[in-house]
């Protein structure tokens, strides 16, 4: 879409800028008199491939991040689906990160579209652990929604034999930061699968120390030699999270990108 395409209120975004020079988001909806009917143009904005694409040090490149902001702010119910897309498909660290407060913003609604995300085995494991966290943001934003939450993030753990063991350990990271103690026992029988990165989660023990189920002095720290951080990090069997910028939407080949892979926005 033509950057002489976008209108008012919504065009104004294009030269809101780079978004590392704003200590918080802006309030858009009052700075920019943004309403419901504004939402189809903001979403056609947040998925803009050439604006994404657009010189790096150009104003414009920034503003899909303003956008779907802006749709979080709205409460935008009907960007999840292509914000998710966004999710799963670009290489883009900034809607990663955005996730969980565009979750939360959002609110109790973007719960189904969450869960079946994370639930669908298609999609990057990184995007479907961003998922997971916008879940857990939402736990903490409405307590009211703790258990069922906890208990689609234990769910997918729960299918570990199969899983990437980098995604069994996210989720358990996951887990021990909501505090789910209860989850425990399905946390034990991926350790003694072996179906866990412990560079990311540490040791069995040192869970249990996170769960306030043993104590620090009964479980020393453990050290990890080169030889084992190595062995984690170029075995073939794991799956490597791709450098993520501002890219295409090309679906993620979960490849080892060139340091020459195509990132227009810098971090």
């Amino acid at each position: 879409m033509s950057i002489s395409d976008y209108q008012p209120p919504v065009s104004e975004l294009l030269a809101y800028g780079d978004c590392r020079n704003y200590k918080e988001w802006p309030n858009y909806i009052q700075e920019l008199n943004l309403e419901e009917k504004h939402i189809p143009e903001l979403i056609k904005m947040a998925t803009d491939e050439e604006l994404s694409q657009a010189n790096s040090d150009s104003q414009e490149v920034w503003s899909p991040v303003h956008a779907w902001r802006a749709l979080g702010q709205l409460k935008a119910v009907e960007a999840l689906e292509p914000l998710l897309s966004l999710l799963a498909n670009r290489d883009d660290d900034w809607i990663s990160g955005d996730f969980p407060t565009l979750g939360t913003l959002i609110g109790l609604e973007a719960i189904p579209y969450l869960e079946d995300f994370l639930a669908d085995s298609s999609h990057n494991l990184y995007a479907r652990c961003d998922a997971a966290q916008s879940l857990e943001a939402i736990s903490h934003q409405y307590p009211e929604t703790r258990e069922s939450n906890i208990a689609a993030i234990a769910g997918e753990l729960g299918k570990f034999r199969n899983n990437d063991p980098t995604f069994n350990a996210l989720l358990i990271g996951i887990l021990v930061d909501l505090q789910a103690v209860e989850t425990i026992d399905i946390i034990e029988r991926t350790f003694k699968a072996n179906r866990v990165d412990t560079l990311i989660t540490g040791s069995w023990s040192d869970i249990q120390v996170e769960f306030g189920l043993k104590t620090r002095d009964e479980v020393p720290y453990r050290r990890f030699s080169e030889k084992q951080i190595l062995a984690s990090l170029f075995s073939s069997t794991r799956q490597t999270k791709a450098p993520k910028g501002f890219g295409s939407t090309q679906p993620n080949t979960k490849k080892k990108k060139s340091p020459k892979s195509s990132r227009k926005r810098k971090k």
